[in-house]
């Protein structure tokens, strides 16, 4: 089987019906499709994608790592179903670790940022503040709708089929949160939140140029949107938050990918600290 016929079937079978995040098949298919589309899957072999892999990860390490498990798990899928009749050539390629990335808003940048925000677009501002007060994912943000909100109860409810984690979600809407939403809300003709600037009816789609001006004005290096997520659960870390409050906040399943914060919350260390100390310091 052609690469380019597991690929559609895989999109029309599982993709499209099963997953609910599909930028990652999207990306691929973008970038490396052309590579593999014409290559009968049952003769791929190993060494020439590790070779693959190898280029890939001398310009860019988690690309490199994304399109192999891209690959992966579509050569899976057509093994499971049947189409293919081979082992997994992905299985056996050696690939690079990844660190967590574990950028936020420093304290000396937070004024800077709040201080070009400011000079943002009035639609920017709230985005990007909604973004930073509730710690949702930029796609949730971005897709927002005015059913899902509560203002009566200060919550917003994430829907399942909107969350990455498949089940909803209940973010508890702060009053400078609530205050945008309610804001908005006077001047609210459709369904979203934020809806696109051509088509009112869909939901807005990026803030790539709003974010990288802002950026600039900010004067701030390497903080991409989602770090405004890592943020928010960042300083709920180093006020002294515990673990599963900070998961149940950020919607994570699994508090290993809230243990990133642990290492912030650093008053139970500082107390131990000092408290030993004390045995040296007083007589």
């Amino acid at each position: 089987m052609l690469f380019k016929d597991l690929y559609e079937l895989y999109w029309t079978k599982h993709v499209k019906l099963r997953v609910q995040h599909t930028d990652n098949i999207h990306y691929f298919w973008k970038a490396q499709g052309v590579k593999w589309a014409y290559r009968e899957v049952e003769t791929i072999q190993t060494r020439e994608l590790q070779d693959w892999f190898d280029d890939i990860a001398v310009i860019s390490k988690s690309a490199a790592v994304k399109y192999c498990n891209t690959l992966s798990t579509m050569i899976a899928w057509g093994i499971k179903r049947g189409y293919l009749n081979c082992t997994n050539p992905c299985r056996d390629v050696q690939k690079v670790k990844l660190r967590a990335r574990e950028r936020f808003l420093l304290p000396e940048e937070v004024d800077r940022f709040k201080q070009a925000l400011a000079m943002s677009p009035r639609d920017l501002q709230d985005l990007f503040w909604l973004l930073l007060l509730t710690g949702a994912r930029k796609g949730n943000v971005f897709t927002m709708e005015w059913d899902e909100v509560n203002t009566a109860l200060a919550l917003w409810t994430i829907p399942a089929h909107k969350h990455k984690n498949l089940d909803s979600h209940i973010n508890v809407l702060t009053p400078p949160a609530l205050a945008i939403l309610e804001r908005r809300k006077q001047h609210a003709t459709g369904r979203y939140v934020f809806p696109g600037r051509l088509n009112p009816d869909a939901p807005k789609r990026d803030a790539k140029r709003g974010w990288s001006a802002l950026m600039r004005r900010a004067d701030i290096k390497d903080f991409r949107i989602h770090d405004l997520r890592r943020t928010f659960g960042s300083y709920m870390a180093i006020n002294g938050s515990s673990i599963p409050i900070i998961a149940q906040a950020l919607g994570h399943n699994d508090h290993r990918s809230t243990a990133i914060y642990a290492r912030l919350n650093l008053d139970p260390v500082r107390s131990a600290i000092e408290a030993s100390q004390n045995r040296f310091i007083n007589p």
